[in-house]
């Protein structure tokens, strides 16, 4: 089993076609959008809503960046 990550956008693509002819027929890819405003909301705990908006927007809904 091989498990990576990357994001869109970031990998040289060389490297991107070379893997996806690699594992065509076997791979299963998961594409990871940004937080939806009120799942954000949950795991962030903010009850001041322009502080909750702030963050959600600098972070781009990015859970990481929320956190942090």
């Amino acid at each position: 089993m091989l498990a990576a990550t990357c994001r869109r956008g970031q990998t040289d693509r060389a490297v991107m076609s070379t893997i996806e002819r690699g594992m065509r027929g076997v791979d299963r890819g998961i594409d990871l959008g940004p937080l939806p405003r009120a799942q954000a909301h949950a795991l962030v705990g903010e009850s001041r809503s322009a502080e909750y908006e702030r963050l959600y927007e600098a972070s781009g809904g990015n859970p990481f960046y929320l956190l942090e």
